[in-house]
Parts: structure tokens; sequence; C-alpha cells
């Protein structure tokens, strides 16, 4: 690659495009990254007045807010050093270029943290071009560009993934207690709330793996299409696996329905309070017992109570931002 076109990318010019070519050549072997960051240091080092800059990771980041959805890049600077030529001599000034080699090759690609409030759903696009509906609480992790033989992110909360096909490169979605979901494009739900203690994904088209490392051990279960797999967390148990007779109960809430179908309290607890952003308080525990069935769509958290009142179901009473629960 032409010497210039480098430069020009370490000094932030450039169109897109050619950043975008610059990044791929540099990824291509060690021998251009090992130049591209001795082209690096010379220019940082013909940029800096005099002293020597500590050696450290400067963070940097930015955040945007528009109602509870967040979007965060985390990157990493990297802080240079000017070597005096003359004091040390031309061999401690290889010697030093060789180690800030090193340093440069162990810094972190730039991350980017997608978050979703409770009550808030929001859209997420992988860098693979791959989209991700994200429901209410949750948070994905992923680089700004993905390389190796996988493309991994770090998952926890319930999304709608339609992911593109790569059979070469597998995404592996990371989720808690060693579990992680393999896929090669396919379009699946998967839920994965960190105060839930199970994971459970439905795939609709396609195919998944879903894997946990336990022991030096891999349980893997493979999910065909319309097919319902629910993993117990903290549990050395094998996966169970189930054609659910309709799907509209798990992938309402990607259409703005709230759906409970014969749904544990406790559940139907966690999922009102995910959805409207705010915290009930359950006084009577024979109340979690009980099991619920009903849809909503649009219903603020005073409508649902009021409902819930009136088929005898609890009643309910509001101490500041906190709903009390009672049986009836």
């Amino acid at each position: 690659m032409d010497e210039r076109e480098l430069i020009r990318y370490i000094a932030g010019e450039g169109t897109p495009e050619e950043r975008a070519k610059v990044l791929d050549w540099v990824e291509e072997s060690q021998e251009h990254r090992k130049r591209f960051n001795g082209l690096k240091n010379a220019w940082v080092m013909a940029h800096l007045p005099q002293g020597r800059a500590s050696r450290r990771n400067v963070p940097w980041r930015e955040e945007r807010r528009s109602g509870g959805w967040r979007s965060m890049w985390v990157g990493y600077g990297v802080a240079a050093s000017l070597v005096l030529l003359l004091a040390f001599g031309l061999w401690e000034w290889e010697k030093q270029h060789e180690a800030d080699i090193a340093f440069l090759e162990g810094q972190e690609m730039a991350r980017m943290v997608y978050r979703t409030d409770k009550g808030v759903k929001g859209k997420v696009t992988l860098p693979d071009g791959s989209t991700v509906w994200l429901n209410s609480d949750s948070e994905l992790e992923c680089p700004s560009r993905f390389s190796g033989d996988t493309r991994e992110i770090v998952f926890s909360g319930e999304g709608f993934f339609d992911v593109v096909k790569n059979a070469e490169r597998p995404m592996v979605i990371r989720l808690e207690n060693g579990l992680r979901v393999v896929v090669r494009g396919t379009t699946f739900n998967l839920a994965s709330y960190r105060d839930d203690d199970y994971v459970t994904a439905l795939l609709v088209e396609g195919n998944i793996t879903v894997q946990r490392e336990q022991d030096g051990k891999r349980e893997e279960v493979r999910v065909r299409p319309n097919e319902r797999v629910r993993i117990l967390k903290r549990e050395e148990q094998s996966a169970t696996v189930n054609v659910p007779a309709v799907t509209f109960p798990i992938l309402g809430w990607k259409e703005g329905w709230l759906v409970f179908d014969e749904t544990p309290m406790d559940e139907v607890v966690k999922k009102l309070e995910r959805w409207h952003g705010i915290h009930l308080e359950v006084g009577d525990e024979e109340l979690l017992k009980r099991r619920f069935t009903a849809r909503f769509h649009e219903e603020s958290i005073q409508q649902i109570l009021e409902m819930m009142e009136q088929v005898a179901l609890l009643r309910y009473r509001w101490a500041g931002d906190t709903a009390h629960l009672y049986m009836y």
C-alpha cells in the first residue's frame, strides 16, 4: 500500500472508503501491522514538541440519549513516546521502537455497547449488516469491526436477531454462566436476562447451536426451525426443547404486544417492571403461585393493574413510584 495513504489515515484524513481500505490492509498480515505501527510511531514523534508521555490506555467514549436509548462507543488511544536520539543513540531508539510496536499491537479494537433502559426498545445494526431488535433492559456489546474466525458479541436481555449468513465466520453470542449461541445465518429470538434463572431461544429459520462449558466439558444442543430451547443457567442438566403451538406470546413484544399465557406471577412481575420501567413489590408470597393470561398493547401500567384487580387476581396500592401487590 502507498505510504501516503497510510499517513493520511494516521493523520485522521481521507475518505471513509480510504480509511476502510487501510483497515483491511492492516488486518491482512503481521508485516502490515508492523509497518503501520512503525509509521504511526514516526508520525507521532514528529508531531510531539518535547518530553515523554506516560504509556497508558486513554479511554474515550461518546454517549447519546434519546428516551432512554443509549449507544456507547469505547475506544483506546495510545500515549506515544518521544525518544531523544542524540542522548541514547540509534540502538536504543530501535529497541524502544520495537517495544512501542509490541505495545501498539496489544491495543484492543474499538468496542460498541448498546443499551435499552427499562420501558424502551431499540434496533441495532451490527458491523456485518446483521440486525438486532432489543427489548427493554437489554445490552449488546460488539467490536466496531469483526475480525478473526468468528463474529463475537456479548449479550444480556432479550433480542430478535436477523443474522447475515456466513458459514465460514459464525456469529458467537456470549451469555452468562459459560453459555453461548453459535449462529451461521439465522433468524431467532433470544432471552437471557441477568435476573432470570434460564435462557430461552426460539428459532424462526436457519440453525443455531447452544453450547455450555462446565468443568472442561461442552454440552451442545442443536435447534431446528420452530423449536424453542430452554436451559437453566445454574443447574447441570440437559436442555429442554419443544415446539410451541403458537409463537405470538414469545415474539409479540417486537410489535408492541405484552403477552401472558398462563405465565407464573413472578415472571409477570419481572416483565411489567421491564416493560414500564417501574417497581412492583409483592406483599403476599402466595400471590406468586398464581398464573396470569392476558394481552396488552400500549396500555399504561395503571390500566394493567386495574384490569388485574377487576378480574380478582390481586389488589394494589401505590406508594411513590412503587406499586405494592397483595392477594385479593
